[in-house]
């Protein structure tokens, strides 16, 4: 067979060696462009990853998402400008070198969507951050589509003139876009417009009780208001609205109950913690806010812990006890204020308030038992409230001898607490011997009124168990209707009392109560420290009627 060798075209290995050349140029070319596409589109993956994690406040991770992205060198700017906003929303000066970067690098687009971002800070509050962003996005978007935002920021700060400026220049597609918080803007403008006052911080029913005025001092909106710590506050709660738990019908009725009596006075409730009251009516500079940082000697209401460690020995024996209006204790003369006899039981011991027979009971248990029912109240632990200072109760470490333990067990010398830390006592046994997170700000709420922040109701834990509970809390009512507090006993209301009295005779004795009503279905648990008033089962009763009378409405 004769092959014809004329359809066969020789190639030289030149030209084989340009063709293979070429097909790898294609090749890598046709890699490196993939390579591209694919890191392209695992940049935009985490770009939206970025942008769900900073919208969820996860910025931890949003960090490091974009971190990873930037290290593939691909949209830069878009990297850089996420990154702003992550660390926008974290207040951290690296968010404007990051939107610089981005500038740097030509921005046109952003991968996030910045009018979510704007709206997410807006809602939070934030009109400074919302500031720096809108500032950032002038630089490359048209100033027009952030003219509503931008009028938004004035009405916080308090920039009336351009306010109005912006509103009257708003064209017909943002006059439809933003149709119902534009009216809402112009509300807030005619209703600030001309007041030299704006009110931030309210009551639980919407009554102003602070503002700042046009030079940036505090203003109280009446004489009678929680006292704060501002510095504990940012300079962005001032422009939006606090709402707090405080009743103000409460409090003014805590002021008038005091009289003449410095003193303090604070209410909660049992069933939420949420702080109804906190009246300080004292001289002494010291402190912020007495009611949370003065540190008063309790006297007999401690009495109520101490029948707490009693029952949580259940095999203790003491009654029935035999009061004969004084005892020897450590060698010294113990004395009650009365004899009282015959006390048959625990209940009765507390109903009449029986000095020796407490410190029967604390010599009985010891101090590391006495001490440790203090420490389940939480008195070795600070709780924060927001804006208040707040200091410890102090208990000595160790008792010395068996007079120090009586006295401390019925409340006396060496153990001084707040009339704070007194009332979380009464709203433990209040709530069925469970103690609730206290807190003073009920919610906080932006520009428009929407609420950003809320506090609800916390179980901290149960210090006690329910039939433990049920026996202090008949004592305390019995306390009203037979013993030490019937002074205060109201008709067609039972209240729960426990009487103390404490302090130096020479200054005037202070009279000490902590109780709650009414007393089957706690609304209010109180404290009330009246300073150089005297015995609390006189003076102090009178003065618990007096705040529960005019309270009574508040209590159905």
């Amino acid at each position: 067979m004769e092959i014809d060798f004329k359809h066969y075209r020789y190639k030289r290995p030149s030209e084989i060696r340009k063709k293979r050349k070429k097909n790898f140029i294609i090749i890598i070319v046709l890699i490196i462009g993939l390579s591209l596409i694919i890191w392209d589109q695992i940049s935009s993956y985490y770009l939206i990853l970025g942008e769900k994690l900073i919208l969820n406040e996860n910025y931890k991770q949003a960090e490091e998402t974009l971190i990873k992205a930037l290290s593939l060198k691909r949209r830069k700017a878009e990297i850089y400008d996420a990154l702003g906003v992550c660390y926008l929303f974290q207040d951290k000066e690296e968010a404007v070198n990051y939107f610089k970067k981005a500038l740097n690098k030509g921005i046109k687009k952003s991968s996030l969507n910045w009018e979510k971002i704007l709206e997410k800070l807006i809602s939070k509050g934030k009109y400074n951050l919302s500031e720096t962003y809108i500032d950032y996005l002038k630089k490359w978007l048209n100033p027009r589509d952030l003219i509503f935002y931008e009028t938004t920021v004035f009405l916080a700060n308090h920039d009336f003139e351009k306010a109005e400026k912006n509103i009257n220049t708003y064209s017909k597609e943002i006059l439809k876009k933003f149709e119902r918080r534009i009216k809402l803007q112009k509300k807030i403008l005619n209703n600030l417009r001309n007041k030299k006052i704006f009110y931030f911080m309210f009551d639980r029913r919407h009554t102003p009780l602070y503002g700042i005025n046009l030079k940036g001092n505090i203003i109280s909106a009446n004489s009678n208001p929680p006292v704060f710590n501002w510095k504990e506050f940012s300079k962005e709660d001032f422009k939006n609205q606090i709402i707090l738990t405080i009743n103000s019908r409460i409090q003014d009725s805590a002021r008038k109950a005091l009289g003449k009596y410095n003193g303090c006075i604070i209410a909660i409730n049992p069933k939420t913690g949420e702080i109804l009251a906190a009246v300080s009516k004292d001289n002494n500079k010291n402190y912020l806010n007495s009611c949370f940082q003065k540190l008063y000697e309790p006297g007999s209401i401690i009495k109520i812990l101490t029948a707490c460690a009693f029952l949580k020995e259940k095999n203790k024996r003491i009654f029935p006890f035999s009061c004969k209006g004084v005892d020897r204790i450590g060698g010294k003369a113990f004395y009650d204020w009365i004899s009282h006899g015959r006390v048959e039981t625990l209940s009765e011991a507390l109903i009449f308030s029986c000095n020796l027979a407490f410190a029967r009971i604390g010599l009985s248990l010891g101090w590391g038992k006495i001490k440790g029912i203090f420490r389940d109240f939480l008195f070795h632990n600070g709780i924060n409230i927001k804006g208040i200072p707040l200091n410890t109760p102090e208990i000595p470490e160790k008792i010395n001898n068996e007079w120090e333990l009586a006295r401390l067990s019925i409340g006396l010398d060496e153990l001084k607490i707040t009339p704070f830390h007194a009332v979380l006592i009464a709203s433990v046994i209040a709530n069925r011997g469970i103690l609730m997170k206290p807190f003073i700000i009920k919610e906080k709420r932006n520009i428009f009124g929407i609420p950003y922040l809320k506090n609800f109701p916390k179980e901290i834990k149960r210090i006690i168990p329910e039939d433990t509970n049920y026996i202090l809390r008949d004592a305390m009512i019995k306390a009203v209707e037979e013993g030490t507090g019937r002074r205060a006993k109201i008709k067609g209301i039972k209240i729960a009392l426990k009487t103390g009295t404490a302090g130096e005779k020479r200054k005037g004795y202070n009279s000490i109560l902590i109780g709650f009503a009414p007393a089957h279905n706690p609304k209010i648990a109180f404290s009330i420290f009246a300073e150089g008033a005297g015995r609390a089962d006189i003076e102090g009763a009178k003065i618990t009627k007096k705040l529960l009378e005019s309270i009574l409405e508040e209590l159905k």
